[in-house]
């Protein structure tokens, strides 16, 4: 089984794709989870009428925090043993059919495997570390939770934290070479409130 929890701020048109995206190319049992970091009652309705359960708190609490407390739930459903995979997702990408094939055939290859990212379609060459869209096994996560923090100008993100976490446990982290996803936000304009404002908070694009 994998254990799917979807980071969603806003952006409830690129929810649905998502979960949409996610719903047709899944090919494990699996346990889907909305965690809505008070984004608009848009998206929950997007989730909801997808039969999606969705975890809302009101407020901008951050991927770090939304992914621990989904997480959380999820495996408390859950015995241990019927969860194989933890998967964080966020809410502005298409899942493309057979990423669920090649993440439980990565993890068959490697049995030290911990932590597995999903390349995006648009991406070329190395990448520093495993990203935001992951798969992680239980095992890992019993050992590292996400770091509960704020976006800073000039300091590293939570996804950043979590990959050296994950190997100074002794796991090892890869990063899928085969396009799993498709990153909608690619080429948004910085006009957009959202991205302009995440892109703020990270020092990215000229902010």
């Amino acid at each position: 089984m994998i254990a799917t929890v979807v980071v969603s701020y806003k952006r409830p048109e690129l929810l649905q794709r998502t979960l949409v995206s996610y719903l047709e190319t899944v090919t494990l049992p699996f346990e889907l989870l909305v965690v809505d970091n008070g984004g608009s009652e848009e998206a929950l309705t997007v989730a909801r009428d997808l039969g999606v359960t969705v975890l809302s708190f009101g407020a901008n609490l951050f991927p770090g925090h939304s992914t621990n407390t989904g997480w959380d739930i999820l495996i408390k459903d859950k015995r241990d043993d019927q969860i194989s995979y933890l998967h964080r997702s966020d809410n502005d990408v298409e899942y493309l059919p057979g990423w669920c094939d090649e993440v439980t055939r990565r993890f068959d290859e490697n049995a030290n495997l911990g932590q597995l990212g999903l390349r995006t379609l648009e991406e070329e060459g190395g990448h520093p570390n495993v990203g935001g869209n992951c798969v992680v096994t239980p095992d890992v996560f019993a050992q590292v939770r996400w770091q509960d923090i704020p976006w800073r100008r000039g300091r590293a993100t939570e996804d950043l934290y979590f990959t050296k976490a994950v190997r100074a446990a002794g796991f090892d982290w890869e990063r899928v070479q085969t396009p799993c996803i498709v990153h909608l936000g690619t080429g948004t304009p910085k006009t957009d409130s959202y991205y302009a404002e995440t892109w703020r908070a990270k020092g990215y694009g000229g902010y």
